[in-house]
């Protein structure tokens, strides 16, 4: 499980496959528990799991399931977590997602996804319903993949490289790491 402070001094979250718990840390109390089955998709398979927990902001944060929805929470001190919004559902686990205009087509917007497959990753662009393109056979790494966007470019991070892709699709290099990562990947003047 990680911790999460939600910018609260009263609280804490703890992030987990299964739940997602508000925790009053004078007493130790659990306020919430936010599972799966609280996202107004049907579940999917035998018991979907969180994959994905990542702040956008002091009050917004994106999940990902096991059995491919993505979905905006916030984050209100007296309320706790709530679902304002679905963003994505698909139908294979996401472990990374980032959304944005496409730079070298203006007005088109597109959904970049880490997808799990067993022992192999995709990386999956969308566009609504419409699949852009498909990266297959990443390693699917114990650590949480990193995925972000510079200009028209793609990053991921995977447990062996890092991987650069242009906007559509095509391999733009990389770089092999000389071991396995072992911790998250941290941008620089972020903590």
């Amino acid at each position: 499980m990680k911790v999460f402070r939600p910018y609260d001094p009263e609280q804490i979250l703890l992030v987990g496959a299964k739940a997602f718990l508000t925790v009053r840390l004078s007493d130790g109390a659990v306020l919430q528990s936010v599972e799966r089955k609280v996202l107004p998709v049907p579940p999917v398979g035998f018991d979907p799991s969180w994959t994905m927990f990542h702040p956008l902001s002091r009050e917004r944060i994106l999940v990902a399931t096991s059995d491919g929805v993505v979905a905006q929470l916030t984050w209100d001190s007296a309320k706790g977590l709530a679902l304002p919004e679905l963003v994505r559902k698909g139908s294979a686990g996401v472990f990374a997602f980032l959304e944005r205009e496409l730079v070298l087509q203006p007005g088109r917007r597109a959904q970049i996804q880490v997808e799990n497959h067993g022992a192999t990753a995709d990386l999956a662009a969308w566009s609504g319903q419409d699949l852009l393109w498909r990266v297959k056979g990443l390693i699917s790494s114990a650590q949480q993949p990193y995925l972000t966007a510079f200009e028209d470019r793609f990053c991921l991070v995977d447990d062996q490289a890092v991987h650069l892709y242009e906007e559509d699709g095509s391999d733009n290099g990389g770089h092999a790491l000389g071991a396995p990562r072992t911790a998250k990947v941290v941008p620089i003047g972020r903590t």
